[in-house]
């Protein structure tokens, strides 16, 4: 009976190996595709039915960590915890398997505190690969020189209002003046 249970002991220590290998080769790497909604919807389900926090974070770290997912996804799945450190080792956890790390930014919104999500800041701009905006110094150019004809142009602080004049010229009636006044120019 007891070469049995040693049988029986050793057959399942293979079992979880193997089935612990199979699990660490089935991680996702370079994510490209994010998860389909269907399945989503059933982990989130999965998720929502678990009653201990604990267990639901188990369950939230196991989806994060062998799926790849997009920013709006994880920040449905980080909208299921209170505390804001639940939702730092979460996003920390998801985020080499994001499918847009560039919108990763869009996670800052999750946390509950500026200090947690300067945290994750901090977390996502020392990992390889994000490229930082470069701040790119602005260029004030010089102001625009306007040389004005030498004129008699009249001096706006004598100015008094119109007087010999009723109304203001018409559009129309400045534009038959000064076509006169051009052509007239013109054949001198």
């Amino acid at each position: 009976m007891f070469s049995f249970l040693k049988h029986c002991f050793l057959i399942i220590n293979v079992f979880i190996v193997v089935i612990s290998t199979q699990a660490q080769q089935q991680l996702p790497q370079n994510c490209q595709i994010a998860m389909s909604a269907m399945q989503f919807q059933q982990a989130k389900r999965t998720i929502s039915s678990t009653l201990s926090p604990m267990d639901r974070f188990t369950a939230a770290q196991r989806l994060v960590s062998r799926n790849c997912l997009n920013t709006l996804q994880l920040k449905e799945v980080l909208g299921f915890f209170a505390e804001d450190a639940d939702r730092l080792d979460l996003a920390m956890k998801a985020y080499p398997f994001l499918v847009n790390k560039q919108d990763a930014y869009d996670l800052l919104n999750s946390f509950a505190y500026f200090s947690t999500a300067f945290h994750f800041y901090d977390f996502m701009i020392a990992q390889p690969g994000l490229n930082q905006p470069q701040i790119q110094p602005v260029v004030i150019p010089a102001p625009v020189q306007v040389n004005f004809p030498a004129l008699n142009y009249p001096d706006h602080l004598r100015y008094q209002g119109m007087h010999k004049c009723a109304y203001p010229m018409a559009d129309s009636d400045f534009n038959l003046y000064k076509d006169y006044i051009l052509n007239f120019s013109s054949g001198l």
